[in-house]
């Protein structure tokens, strides 16, 4: 299975953590989709060696670790194109929102809400918007895929998922929270510049 809300309990804290060096969250991003394809695409041979032969094979898991370089290869190759996706939508989101009076400390639409929150939101939407199209790119199933062996091998049971969702919920709720009242760092474009 998927699952989805395990995901987006990821994309959550992960969007609340890299909003203040998002530039380094979407690297991060990109690492993790390339090693959630890799395994994706190792899984997806397996099956499909097992289906040609019509049952197992005491090769099957050696066959799947020597081709991990092949895997690696072909996930870093899908994973760029999705990572030029997700940044190019990421800055023209981010450039649209900076053109407005958003980013303006007397805005005349915004001015009711306090300037550091302003740059908190936009951040957090601009993460969020590069890691949610970093992983639903119509070429990521076989990331999609891997991603959900990774989380299924982490957390076997139901139960221990929706714990695991409950904790990232908290944490991503908690550094939001934080962040509002003003106690976390400014976001920051390093390293290219401020």
């Amino acid at each position: 299975m998927r699952r989805p809300m395990a995901m987006l309990a990821l994309l959550f804290m992960l969007s609340s953590i890299g909003m203040f060096r998002p530039v380094w969250m979407a690297i991060i991003g990109g690492i993790l989709t390339v090693l959630a394809g890799a395994v994706g695409r190792a899984q997806d041979a397996r099956r499909w060696n097992r289906l040609q032969r019509g049952g197992t094979s005491p090769s099957d898991n050696s066959r799947m670790w020597a081709m991990t370089p092949w895997y690696l290869v072909r996930s870093a190759i899908s994973a760029g194109f999705a990572f030029l996706l997700a940044a190019g939508t990421s800055f023209l989101f981010l450039r649209t929102i900076f053109w407005s009076d958003f980013g303006e400390k007397d805005s005349v639409a915004f001015g009711s809400i306090p300037l550091p929150v302003r740059f908190y939101t936009v951040f957090f939407l601009g993460v969020a918007l590069h890691l949610l199209v970093l992983w639903l790119v119509p070429w990521g199933a076989a990331t999609r895929r891997g991603g959900a062996h990774i989380l299924n091998s982490f957390t076997p049971s139901d139960n221990g998922r929706r714990n695991l969702v409950v904790a990232m919920m908290g944490i991503g709720a908690v550094i939001l929270i934080l962040s509002f009242a003003g106690l976390m760092p400014i976001p920051r474009m390093s390293p290219y510049g401020n």
